[in-house]
């Protein structure tokens, strides 16, 4: 809850300091691809990454795209392992799947930095969350310690549900991969 309404607040005050999304071009012309009706942000999204680093090292790495583009790395975990990059292109719906569950507030957000309020004790983590939508970028930065109070619920969801909706794509690369390193 102190979370959300943290989140909020920033977000907000980003917004209202005249950080909207919207984007002139050289013309002085809005953009079509941005514009200020939160539903066509939502649509002009073109691809989305979701990353976790814990000591500056990759712990997630997800790529999805609107024309299929699918990359990932890792687990999400605190301590992991797996470092193998796993790039390809897939049918299946996954970048819609993904980006009906993220808030409109977080496409919003003018690359902005939020940490966990307090000490931040244990291994340093970043979730960094970026939406492309033709040459404009935004996204959200969140900093927190491996054994302090982590990131917000909101925030929480969004990354497992990258991680939920690439596994099984990821799987089965891993899968493969493994058959042709034997």
């Amino acid at each position: 809850m102190q979370y959300n309404l943290l989140l909020t607040a920033l977000l907000a005050m980003t917004l209202m300091a005249g950080c909207s999304s919207s984007d002139k071009g050289t013309s002085g012309q809005e953009n079509s691809s941005v514009s200020n009706n939160s539903g066509s942000i939502m649509a002009a999204v073109d691809a989305v990454t979701v990353s976790k680093k814990v000591d500056d090292q990759p712990s997630l790495f997800v790529l999805l795209g609107k024309d299929g583009s699918i990359n990932r790395i890792g687990s999400g975990s605190i301590n992991n392992t797996e470092k193998d990059m796993f790039i390809g292109v897939t049918k299946e719906p996954l970048f819609q799947r993904f980006m009906d569950s993220v808030p409109e507030k977080f496409i919003e957000a003018q690359r902005q930095t939020l940490g966990a309020p307090g000490e931040h004790r244990g291994k340093n983590c970043q979730i960094l969350l970026t939406f492309q939508s033709g040459k404009h970028e935004s996204g959200l930065t969140f900093v927190y310690g491996s054994e302090s109070q982590g990131p917000p619920p909101e925030l929480s969801q969004v990354v497992a549900r990258a991680i939920e909706v690439t596994e099984p794509w990821y799987q089965s690369e891993k899968k493969m991969v493994s058959g042709v390193k034997k």
